[in-house]
């Protein structure tokens, strides 16, 4: 089954990423792209929240974040459960999909930039719409398209997290106020 996600030129004959989700183990990230995307972003571990109703999706996104030392990453599939995880753990970024079950990534958007504790939390939306309207009322610098290059995803990833301390410490995600 393919999902929303492609990848971007080959190394030899291999793919930098693995592009299909096979329901086993998942995909994987090889060591020189994960070198490459860590390459600049301090190695303390850096927690990282998707938020995407497609399952595949989500899964193949959270793996592969996870493959990279510097990350970990959780996946939840609607905003309600967003909400409540950045309520007990602090993150360093969110990668958010408008089009979500109950809240929609506008609505938690607006609500994670309404809250003090996650008001400059680096917000990342994933869409396969056109939302120019609703992305410049919200100062929105920029977005992923879906179907989006897992290789783009992982190097934005990389550049919203530059810069600042990391929500993990000891391999522990640390909660509010910690």
């Amino acid at each position: 089954m393919t999902t929303g996600a492609t990848t971007r030129g080959n190394r030899g004959t291999t793919p930098a990423l693995c592009l299909v989700y096979s329901g086993g183990g998942g995909p994987t990230l090889s060591r020189e792209s994960a070198e490459r995307v860590t390459d600049g972003v301090a190695m303390e571990q850096r927690a990282i929240l998707v938020v995407e109703d497609t399952a595949p999706i989500a899964e193949i996104i959270e793996t592969v974040l996870n493959d990279i030392p510097a990350y970990q990453a959780t996946a939840v599939s609607n905003g309600a459960d967003a909400l409540a995880f950045v309520a007990e753990v602090r993150v360093d970024l969110v990668l958010l999909d408008v089009n979500l079950p109950g809240l929609d990534g506008f609505a938690v958007h607006d609500l994670l930039r309404a809250r003090q504790d996650t008001a400059n939390v680096p917000i990342l939306f994933m869409t396969a719409g056109v939302h120019d309207e609703e992305f410049a009322r919200r100062a929105v610098r920029g977005y992923i398209k879906k179907p989006f290059d897992l290789d783009d995803l992982l190097l934005r990833v990389a550049s919203a997290l530059a810069g600042g301390g990391g929500a993990v410490r000891d391999g522990r995600l640390r909660p509010r106020g910690g």
